[in-house]
């Protein structure tokens, strides 16, 4: 999760040097790539804050224990929840974006449409693309089902706590981040 979390974060600023000094780079589609871009980069700083949360607190501990889990779930760690919450939000930025590159492909290229170069296109893209994903993942904050996930296969992941329901936890990885990205799969793949 180090390496590929700081691979990731240097590819980013690649990205976002070569569009900014390459004036052959700027255009509707490479910005588009910019706020894609932008949704990973806190994708892999969430990573990268949670590997080494995860080392740090997991250092000297064995297996997890049902002690262990009963009292995250009184203790919610705050580093754990802020990573869940920066990793919720970018992870459903990113395919909200996704879906918006597909869209511009098919238009330009099918219908040879310029409808990203108009402001109300705009504006609907980043309200859609960082709205919804600000909405879900405050719910879900507000909720108080942001957390550690307690699995031993997750390693740093933060996401879902593990101290819910199967139902609701079921639930909330759905509304959170599976469904979205289920849905960005099948959406992707029609245009």
């Amino acid at each position: 999760t180090f390496v590929s979390s700081s691979l990731s974060i240097i590819g980013a600023i690649v990205i976002f040097v070569t569009y900014c000094t390459i004036p052959e780079a700027k255009n509707q589609t490479r910005r588009l790539l910019i706020y894609l871009t932008i949704a990973d980069l806190l994708t892999s700083s969430g990573n990268l804050l949670g590997a080494i949360r995860y080392s740090y607190t997991h250092r000297n501990q064995g297996l997890i224990t049902e002690e262990h889990i009963i009292w995250h779930c009184h203790h919610p760690d705050d580093i754990c929840a802020a990573q869940s919450l920066i990793n919720t939000f970018s992870a459903l930025a990113s395919f909200s974006w996704t879906i918006i590159i597909g869209l511009h492909i098919l238009l330009a290229l099918v219908y040879q449409s310029e409808w990203c170069f108009t402001t109300m296109p705009k504006v609907l893209a980043h309200s859609v693309s960082w709205g919804i994903p600000l909405v879900i993942t405050l719910t879900a904050a507000f909720k108080n089902v942001l957390g550690e996930d307690l699995s031993i296969g997750s390693g740093p992941w933060c996401w879902i706590r593990g101290c819910l329901d199967q139902e609701k936890t079921i639930l909330w990885m759905t509304v959170s981040g599976k469904g979205w990205e289920i849905l960005t799969y099948i959406v992707t793949a029609f245009l």
